[in-house]
């Protein structure tokens, strides 16, 4: 079995720095104490949901990926048409690592009415993205799954983020299945090995917010002042994205005072800043005008 944090040390020569790597594991079985707090099986919204955590016993789902258990839509039963099942999954912690990708081995058994659905959201659920038409925060697919039709045997899905990528403190990804009017017993779909994989890097080489880099007020109005180590700022990029990933600011040169008007409504955001030495992130945010600093008061 494996287990649930496995920390791996990649070292190479006495050179310039070296990869950790945290891998986290959710595979239902005895000793995951991780499925418990990231796992949600949504009743509170769909009183029928058919998710079940167990050991699948059915015509097409009669074992799962590893060891004992799975997650799937009734560990015994055909899924009931026209009904929605649906569960969440809360990323853990990323102990001051940046994401790196998310993985699941699955099976579908369906009809031509059913399908899955894998969502994001990056505000606590809030908003939610389908991942099958939208990728924020610079995600990709390494492969592309397909929900929409059975599959032969077991398929995988891999959703890694790209080096540009900007992630929120929480990501939620939900997981949909959506039964159609067929009634000839389908086993519907099953999950197992859920891996989420950080990394990070140390050593010589500084890691990506490590070092000298201020952004202040902040909160602010929209003027804000951004200073870096930066040997050449001038040579600087800076972007800012929304809560939902997406770019709504970015210029490719810091003013030698670092004072920069951000044209952009009220909220939260994540600043980005890189050159060719280093780069970092802050998060930001934008406040209403009738604001009192001093006494951190806002209106």
């Amino acid at each position: 079995m494996k287990k649930l944090l496995l920390l791996l040390l990649c070292i190479g020569t006495l050179q310039v720095q070296a990869q950790w790597t945290l891998n986290n594991v959710i595979n239902f079985d005895s000793g995951d104490v991780l499925y418990p707090v990231a796992i949600n099986i949504d009743t509170q919204h769909y009183h029928h949901n058919q998710w079940q955590i167990g050991h699948p016993s059915k015509s097409v789902f009669y074992g799962p990926y590893t060891d004992l258990n799975a997650i799937v839509t009734d560990t015994a039963h055909p899924y009931r048409p026209n009904d929605t099942s649906v569960f969440t999954l809360k990323m853990p912690g990323n102990y001051g690592a940046t994401f790196e990708d998310l993985s699941f081995y699955y099976k579908l058994n369906i009809d031509t009415t059913s399908y899955g659905m894998l969502e994001i959201s990056g505000n606590g659920g809030a908003t939610w993205l389908n991942l099958l038409d939208t990728l924020p925060y610079h995600l990709r697919w390494y492969t592309t799954p397909d929900f929409r039709h059975s599959t032969t045997g077991w398929a995988s899905a891999t959703l890694n983020k790209s080096s540009l990528a900007l992630m929120p403190d929480t990501l939620l990804f939900r997981f949909t299945f959506i039964a159609g009017n067929d009634t000839m017993g389908k086993d519907g779909w099953m999950i197992d090995e859920i891996n989420i994989n950080y990394w990070y890097t140390s050593g010589i080489m500084p890691p990506p917010d490590a070092g000298l880099c201020s952004v202040y007020p902040n909160p602010s109005q929209g003027n804000i002042y951004v200073h870096t180590d930066f040997a050449m700022p001038c040579l600087a990029r800076l972007r800012v994205f929304n809560m939902e990933g997406r770019e709504v600011y970015q210029t490719n040169s810091l003013p030698s005072d670092g004072h920069i008007y951000l044209p952009l409504p009220d909220g939260t955001y994540y600043l980005h800043v890189s050159s060719s030495e280093r780069e970092y992130s802050r998060k930001i945010t934008i406040a209403p005008k009738y604001s009192v600093w001093g006494n951190d008061f806002h209106i």
